[in-house]
């Protein structure tokens, strides 16, 4: 697998490669190309994302984010509900990345491990 630089994030990496699930305003794929681009990380290969629903889940806007001068989509348990999204597969040394992306590193939002 490619690796993403990691050039604003912590050096974070996971203990192997892992799957990214991606839902929301991130699978606006060109807006995700030009985050990367303006946070230094190249773009990573999409060629290999595959459909993902994460059960177990819903969608809740509950999260003020001052970019986006209001709430953002997060993640908020729900027996039964589900989340459509893709799945990213990505090598370890990419959770910065991630955890950057995703407002981890920024106290915007917690990581939570989720099986599709």
């Amino acid at each position: 697998m490619p690796r993403l630089p990691q050039f604003n994030a912590p050096q974070a990496t996971a203990p192997g490669d892992f799957s990214w699930f991606v839902y929301g305003s991130t699978l606006d794929f060109d807006a995700f190309r030009a985050w990367c681009g303006e946070h230094g990380y190249r773009m990573p290969d999409l060629a290999t994302v595959k459909p993902a629903r994460l059960p177990g889940w819903r969608l809740a806007f509950n999260v003020r984010s001052n970019f986006w001068g209001g709430v953002v989509a997060s993640l908020v348990p729900d027996p039964g509900a589900h989340v459509e999204g893709v799945l990213i597969p990505l090598p370890a040394d990419s959770l910065g990345f991630v955890r950057h992306k995703e407002g981890v590193n920024s106290g915007l939002f917690d990581e939570t491990k989720a099986t599709c």
